[in-house]
């Protein structure tokens, strides 16, 4: 989408944002159709960073074009095919987004648009609209493990994926007013109910885009894992829905990698929201990553081990069977072997069985996915109604910190009646509502534990964003969930890392990235870390 609503289309903020995404294991971006045709500052940058450029006309949703005026049509395509066309960046045109480019309003300027292409250009594909020729949109309802069973392993190609998120807690309470940022609007907002969401919360209304029960309804069933909403801050229900986005997104990430070479990419809808806003997102509209953006960082990685989980929610007695995957990339990862290990830790965050005797595992030469073994274990009784957890991690020869992926699963009540199990368990379910929990934060609230922080003199660097480095301790005996480093005050932060787990006497260095909103050079004087089961340590 469009970087600013109101078309801040500064270099700063592209680069700000766009080193973000490369940061992120990003590699190609799309230009949405029912946005604009980019600045050049924008494929500058993408130049700069080595990111693919997907360029979509404008041309959107539904639209038949009739009285669109041919000769503004025409000249706007020859000029931007000229403009665009010797940037390194561009690597693919299309004709918009989810139009019907054969209907007899519209063929006319899709073959205007592939003449102008062929003739100006002729070095990149064309492709008259997405989706089309195999290219898939999605945003389904399911269970995060469903990206196992879903065309995500069978491609050919998926350019518009994702879930609804909230912005973060800090960008809500910097455009509402104090009395909305700090209420519950649990109880009005489940019931779905718009008029009385418009008349209690009339500023949250205000920056809400899909207020649609078949949205929302997704977006709520999967942050209702994560905390009790109906009782929750705006704060915690914001991170309760962005850590339920968060998960369906690692799994996506990793279902599409390993269907690779059947399926050729997965773009995530969208990167950054235009303004503040209740919507699809992984960086906000103050250019803010979510939880989901580290999530998604961790699971684009050159090395990354991961489960292939057939369900997230269990029952007390179940045989689990998880088979594991190592994902990598030739060209940042060479082959080689890679030594997994996984640990079974209880609601208590206590280990409770652990595989560390695999043998290694050697890695083909290539981007395909490789197979790992498989984990088993029956979930035990004192697990039902709670959350429990496995801990992944991979390490090759030569490197001394291992790679972890940590996996939350849960024994909700629902699934405790055999025949709605079953009827859950049959077909493709919707995420459950957990209204009666298991919650996770809640539950690890209960064990809490403790960080120590320490931080290096801020630099400024000479693109005019300023670096600090950190480093917490978990200096308590249970793991850190959650963990994250921040920079108080009215500032932009991106970190190499952020809601990491980190185990007890587990020490993590952290750069993070910091600019004020205005793009303008700030030197933080202190920064803080938390975590979900974690007080406030501040340097």
């Amino acid at each position: 989408m469009p970087i600013d609503a109101l078309a801040k289309v500064e270099p700063e903020d592209y680069a700000w944002n766009l080193r973000m995404a490369r940061d992120a294991g990003v590699q190609m971006i799309r230009i949405w159709g029912g946005g604009i045709l980019e600045t050049d500052a924008f494929y500058e940058q993408c130049d700069k960073l080595g990111l693919m450029v997907w360029q979509d006309f404008p041309l959107t949703c539904g639209w038949k074009a009739a009285k669109l005026n041919r000769k503004v049509w025409e000249e706007s395509v020859i000029w931007n095919v000229f403009r665009l066309r010797n940037h390194p960046s561009l690597a693919f045109w299309c004709g918009g987004n989810e139009f019907p480019p054969d209907d007899r309003a519209n063929a006319d300027l899709v073959t205007t648009l592939a003449r102008t292409v062929r003739t100006l250009d002729g070095t990149r594909p064309f492709m008259a609209a997405s989706p089309d020729e195999g290219d898939v949109h999605g945003y389904p309802q399911w269970d995060a493990p469903q990206a196992w069973r879903s065309e995500l392993m069978r491609g050919p190609f998926i350019s518009e994926w994702g879930t609804h998120a909230m912005p973060t807690a800090q960008t809500s309470r910097e455009v509402v007013s104090e009395k909305e940022a700090t209420a519950v609007m649990g109880p009005v907002l489940l019931k779905m109910d718009k008029k009385r969401m418009a008349a209690e919360f009339p500023e949250i209304m205000h920056h809400w885009v899909e207020f649609q029960p078949d949205r929302l309804i997704q977006m709520l069933s999967r942050g209702s894992a994560f905390d009790n909403l109906a009782i929750a801050s705006l704060d915690r229900f914001s991170e309760a829905v962005a850590a339920g986005a968060s998960e369906f997104y690692k799994y996506s990430c990793e279902a599409a990698r390993s269907g690779y070479p059947q399926n050729g990419g997965l773009l995530l809808w969208v990167w950054k929201r235009p303004w503040p806003n209740a919507g699809i997102q992984l960086v906000d509209g103050m250019g803010r990553p979510l939880s989901v953006y580290y999530d998604v960082k961790r699971a684009y990685g050159p090395l990354w081990p991961c489960l292939m989980p057939q369900h997230l929610n269990y029952v007390a007695g179940d045989e689990v069977v998880l088979p594991t995957a190592i994902l990598h990339e030739s060209a940042r990862v060479s082959a080689g072997a890679v030594k997994l290990s996984a640990r079974l830790l209880g609601p208590d965050l206590k280990v409770r069985q652990v595989w560390n005797d695999w043998p290694s595992v050697l890695l083909t030469d290539g981007a395909e996915s490789d197979k790992g073994p498989v984990l088993t274990f029956k979930v035990p009784d004192d697990f039902a109604r709670s959350f429990f957890f496995v801990v992944l991690e991979a390490i090759r020869a030569e490197e001394r910190s291992p790679v972890r992926n940590v996996y939350s699963f849960r024994c909700p009540p629902q699934l405790e009646g055999a025949a709605f199990r079953k009827q859950y368990r049959a077909k493709a379910p919707q995420g459950l509502m957990l209204d009666k929990g298991p919650w996770l934060r809640l539950q690890v609230e209960r064990y809490p534990t403790s960080l120590s922080l320490k931080t290096n003199a801020a630099t400024a660097e000479a693109d005019g964003l300023t670096r600090l480095v950190a480093e917490v301790r978990n200096t308590g005996v249970s793991p850190a969930v959650m963990t994250r480093i921040d920079v108080p005050g009215h500032v932009q932060v991106a970190a190499d890392d952020a809601f990491f787990w980190l185990e007890p006497g587990e020490t993590r260095k952290v750069m993070l990235r910091v600019r004020l909103s205005d793009g303008k050079r700030v030197l933080p004087e202190s920064a803080v870390a938390w975590a979900w089961n974690a007080p406030f340590a501040d340097r």
